[in-house]
């Protein structure tokens, strides 16, 4: 799966998923952005009684998070209920390693799995039955 336009983050809705793109360091204040338009596209797809699946793609992003970056991260997995999430690309282990832990204390339960290969991810997310 291509992305020829990575320059920027960006939340894209399709018909079966929510493809959320983000490429460079993050601020809590991109990442407010980006849940907005993630969680517009969740309720979207909740109304329609469609499960809620995000492919999530990291790119260029810092070993090191932002912690007012990830604390707004932390806030959609409060906000909506989401069924699965597929990431890809360059999250550094530090990252994944909170985000496992963190996740992990969540109420609501989804599936998450980290992915190389955006078709793989893809593949996986429409792999879902309620």
């Amino acid at each position: 799966m291509e992305h020829p336009n990575r320059d920027t983050d960006k939340v894209t809705v399709h018909e079966d998923y929510i493809e959320v793109v983000w490429n460079g360091p993050q601020t809590a204040e991109k990442v407010q952005r980006t849940n907005l338009d993630t969680l517009a596209a969740a309720n979207s797809f909740i109304g329609r009684a469609q499960p809620v699946l995000i492919l999530f793609s990291v790119h260029n992003h810092p070993a090191k998070p932002d912690m007012g970056a990830f604390k707004e991260v932390l806030k959609i997995f409060d906000t909506t209920q989401i069924n699965r999430i597929a990431t890809t690309g360059e999250i550094p282990q530090m990252i994944m390693s909170l985000v496992s832990t963190v996740s992990n204390t969540f109420t609501k339960s989804f599936e998450m799995k980290n992915f190389k290969d955006e078709d793989e991810a893809l593949a996986w997310l429409r792999e879902f039955r309620p």
